[in-house]
Order: structure tokens, then sequence, then C-alpha cells
């Protein structure tokens, strides 16, 4: 914390490895008494909100639910909650919007589609928000001898981002991609038809 300007700087508190702070996550209540903020265990890969007392530095979490990443927050102008970008623990992998009371944790789902969200800002009377919203759509396709005319698209599915974090031949003739058609981005591989694909990963990071 320090002065408007920048002066009598001071640390609040910190936090010890494996927990860490999410740099894009703070936010001040509306009576200046509580920072509420994106949380991480860097071990487990689990997000969460924290609040923390402005004068005494105490930290507190938010509820007890279960995020796989929380990054943006907002209080609404009566501080009886946040809105917040996160990431659930399972079923998708795209961050949406979620509002969160204060200072029970309840948690009530704004967004549910396969868009993702980025950014989180209120109007100063709280009547509206702005947010990014992006569409990723992505396909493998294989072209076989570099032909364009046989072009052939051997993955679908919405929102599941194939071959957008790598991909590569094997040398049997298969190919090994990141997806995440099981809500996390793992690695699978396949046929180079598409058929018989097969999950190679399964951790709670992005492979």
């Amino acid at each position: 914390i320090a002065d408007a300007a920048g002066a009598n700087e001071r640390e609040l508190m910190r936090r010890k490895p494996p927990l860490d702070f999410i740099l894009d996550g703070l936010a001040w209540s509306p009576d200046g008494r509580t920072i509420a903020a994106s949380a991480i265990n860097r071990d487990t890969q689990k997000g969460s909100i924290v609040t923390i007392d402005a004068a005494s530095g105490e930290e507190r979490a938010l509820g007890a639910h279960e995020w796989r990443r929380v990054s943006y927050l907002a209080w609404v102008p009566e501080g009886t909650h946040l809105l917040v970008n996160a990431v659930e623990t399972s079923g998708e992998s795209s961050s949406q919007l979620f509002s969160v009371s204060y200072p029970d944790g309840a948690v009530r789902r704004i967004t549910n589609d396969l868009s993702e969200y980025n950014g989180l800002s209120l109007s100063v009377d709280g009547s509206a928000l702005v947010t990014v919203r992006e569409e990723l759509r992505s396909r493998i396709w294989a072209v076989p001898d570099g032909n364009m005319e046989h072009a052939q698209q051997i993955t679908a599915g919405a929102g599941t981002d194939d071959g957008v974090s790598g991909l590569a031949w094997t040398p049997d003739g298969r190919i090994v991609y990141a997806s995440s058609t099981s809500g996390n981005l793992d690695i699978w591989i396949m046929d180079a038809t598409g058929s018989n694909r097969v999950q190679l990963t399964s951790t709670p990071q992005d492979d």
C-alpha cells in the first residue's frame, strides 16, 4: 500500500510458496476497508478469491468454491458482491463471468457459453459492465501430398482448441496434439484420419 502519489509505501501482506497472487486480480472495496485479490496454489493449480483487511493485512478466503483460475475482479458499488472472470475446475477451459457475494462467497454464474471473457470493469453506478469476449474456433486438417484440393478436416467440436497449442506427426504416421476436449488443455494422439483418439495426459496444468 502507498499514498496516491506513491509515497509511504509499505508491504501489507505476503503469501508464501506455493501460494501466490494473480497480477490481474486486485480490487478495493467501495468503503476502502477490504482488498479482494485473485490467488492460486502453484502446486495444485487451483485458484481462489481472498480478501485482505486493508489495515491489518489479515487474509481470508472468500467462500469455498473451487476454481481453476480467477483473474479480474470488480466490486459492485454497494460492496455486497464481486464480479469475476474465472474458470471452474471441471467441464470447461474458457473464462466466464460470475457473481460472488460478500462476505459469504456464494457463487452465481452470469455467462454460460463457449466464448472466453477477459477483463472486467463496472460503470460508476454499477448498472453496466464491460468485458472482452473472444471466440476461438480451431480444427485440425490433413492435406495429402500438400494438395489443397484433397484437404480434409479430421477434428470437430466447439471449444476444444485442437492443435492451437501444438501438434506434430509421430514416426508411425499418427498425430499428437494439444486439445481442451476434456475441459483442460491436455495432450492427445489420433490416427491420420482423426479416428482412435486417445488422451495421453490428465494433469491440472495446461499441457
